[in-house]
């Protein structure tokens, strides 16, 4: 046991243990922590993620080996400092004064001088002014300073301990072991809080915690889900947060610039009074034992007004929904489940993208430059089929410009991962009307019976088919580039013969623009899977903020183990350890310097000091 106990507190040992908890903490900053498991699948792959799941890579602070590891270093650390604590003081305070000439004579800053009377009269006044402590009289003097670097060589051992019990108590070992045990259970992501059992829920004095809080704009909420594995906790707060207001603060060119949210506190203990809070990205606000962050933001439940668009925009079926909240509709004779996921307000990108990058990469825009152009809101949804089949769907609420056109665009994401932007020609008058009107005109026999009487006859014969190809299948229907040349020149005819009829008197090269666009947008929507497009007409935006709430006790020992980590280090830099001996020799008189570590300046220190006793007195 003695020999364990030896091995435990040595130092080597600890600091054996330190560099394994610095390397396994680490990890923390390469594995992106509490990601459920199918983004971790998606990021890394299955057997990586598989094995940080194993490992407990994906939440390594909570990670049962590595809390038993940082309890190991604390004990380790801690039992070194008691043993060697005692030792070193002694050897600290004592002044080794035994020692004589002929040892000292083999340290590495030695100096025999013929001293006088009166130089040997100025050894305690060079000893005062170099601030040394000493004992022994006439020539036989040991002196010390700098013994305050022991203290900090104490300080910060003692503050690896601190930081460690400070990690421990806020690692919430409590809450662990409940988990450990199956007293607690973690809920499924997918399952609404209303629904948890009591074994996925702690009351509010269940220690230390971080969680997540997202309030809608004028809404109130007393709990907070704590990401655990692949699932979730419900935490109760000791107080009710109300979301007064939440705002995107803007630079002069458009970007965020910060988020705020304007809350208020209301506590049981307190009744009658509510505690209005300010926060924002980097400045936190508290209240109590709790800590609040602005982590981000999201739909609170935003209500829109709009119609989707069917058969590539023939039809349109009345839309009324609300974001977060699922319907079950019927279009196309086809049953599918539409939810609306997000509203976003702004859409920045860079103004001379569609120029340079091609218009669909606008929308995808990376770090580009630091004057924007905002393409406006944004709604997004899901549409699910009986099939399980998913269909993400982003429809820009205004219209977009892009190469000097409006149009109204929509990006389409399956769920394979292929994504794609369509773009429906906007007329004159800001909406699809002109659109919807020439794919009635040519789904209309009697357009194309008037186009067909007075053109050639082999364009009368060809029309007909060309057309039925186009609207089954559009332009990929056809066959090779040739063919498709064809076709869209034919169809182009028939339905600029058909727009004409709706706009007399404007110039064909703008019905030409027009109609080509409408008739690649109705190729593009077959290609896609002739999916039900949805028209935005009016969106009620209610905003949603979601905030890091945290309560964590051992965070003030930390900050006492940080302060003892500065003072530590402070004094052993600006305290260096230093012995001085004087011993009378057959040679005159010895003086040894020495410090705690090998320098290069002590021959240059003893220099000084020898000088100062050269400097005798009148």
């Amino acid at each position: 046991m003695n020999r364990l106990l030896r091995l435990l507190g040595s130092m080597p040992f600890a600091v054996g243990v330190l560099a394994v908890v610095a390397i396994a903490a680490s990890i923390g900053s390469l594995v992106e922590q509490n990601q459920p498991l199918a983004a971790d699948v998606g990021r890394y792959g299955l057997l990586w993620a598989t094995s940080f799941r194993l490992l407990g890579l994906h939440d390594i602070y909570h990670a049962g080996w590595f809390l038993a590891l940082l309890g190991f270093l604390t004990f380790s650390t801690g039992l070194c400092v008691w043993r060697q604590t005692p030792g070193m003081w002694r050897e600290a305070r004592g002044f080794k004064h035994h020692l004589g000439a002929e040892a000292l004579r083999r340290l590495p800053a030695t100096v025999e001088l013929q001293l006088s009377e009166g130089q040997k009269a100025q050894l305690p006044t060079a000893l005062r002014a170099g601030r040394w402590r000493w004992v022994g009289d006439g020539l036989t003097l040991s002196a010390t300073k700098g013994q305050l670097r022991r203290l900090g060589y104490v300080a910060t051992h003692l503050a690896i301990v601190v930081i460690s019990v400070g990690g421990l108590a806020d690692a919430n070992l409590g809450l662990q072991l409940r988990l450990a045990a199956g007293r607690l259970h973690a809920a499924p992501l997918e399952q609404p809080p209303s629904e948890l059992s009591p074994a996925s829920r702690l009351g509010p004095d269940s220690g230390a915690f971080r969680g997540a809080l997202r309030l809608a704009e004028g809404g109130s909420g007393d709990q907070a889900s704590l990401a655990v594995a692949d699932g979730y906790l419900l935490r109760r707060l000791p107080v009710a947060v109300h979301l007064r207001a939440f705002r995107v603060e803007t630079h002069p060119g458009g970007q965020p610039s910060d988020f705020v949210s304007e809350i208020e506190i209301t506590d049981p203990a307190r009744p009658g009074t509510a505690f209005p809070l300010r926060v924002a990205m980097n400045a936190p606000a508290r209240y109590g034992r709790l800590q609040f962050y602005q982590s981000g933001f999201d739909d609170g439940g935003s209500s829109v007004r709009g119609a989707w668009l069917l058969q590539g925009g023939l039809a349109h079926q009345p839309l009324q929904a609300q974001v977060g909240v699922s319907q079950a509709l019927l279009l196309d004779g086809r049953p599918l489940t539409a939810e609306l996921t997000g509203y976003k307000p702004r859409n920045l990108v860079a103004p001379d993208a569609p120029a340079t990058r091609g218009w669909h990469e606008a929308f995808l825009s990376g770090a580009q430059a630091a004057q924007r152009v905002d393409l406006g809101p944004s709604l997004e949804l899901r549409l699910r089929d009986d099939a399980g089949q998913t269909l993400t769907e982003t429809v820009y609420v205004k219209p977009v410009r892009l190469d000097g056109r409006a149009y109204a665009v929509f990006g389409l994401a399956e769920a394979s991962g292929e994504a794609r932007f369509l773009r429906l020609p906007i007329d004159e008058r800001g909406s699809l009307g002109d659109y919807r009107r020439l794919l009635a005109a040519l789904a209309d026999p009697a357009t194309l019976h008037a186009f067909a009487t007075g053109a050639p006859p082999v364009v009368a014969q060809a029309l007909p088919h060309a057309l039925a190809q186009f609207r089954r299948g559009g332009l990929t229907a056809v066959g090779d580039a040739s063919n498709q040349r064809v076709l869209i020149e034919l169809l182009s005819r028939l339905a600029l013969h058909a727009w004409s009829a709706e706009h007399p008197g404007q110039p064909p090269a703008e019905g030409l623009a027009f109609v080509t666009d409408a008739l690649l947008a109705y190729s593009h929507w077959i290609e896609a899977g002739k999916p039900a497009l949805l028209q935005v007409d009016e969106v009620t935006p209610v905003a949603a903020s979601v905030l890091q709430v945290s309560e964590a006790p051992g965070a003030a020992i930390v900050y006492l183990g940080m302060a003892l980590l500065a003072l530590g280090a402070a004094l052993m830099v600006l305290c260096p350890e230093r012995r001085l001996w004087v011993r009378e020799s057959p040679q005159g008189v010895l003086i040894a310097l020495a410090a705690h570590r090998p320098l290069d300046g002590l021959p240059d220190e003893l220099h000084a000091f020898t000088q100062l006793i050269l400097k005798e007195s009148p």
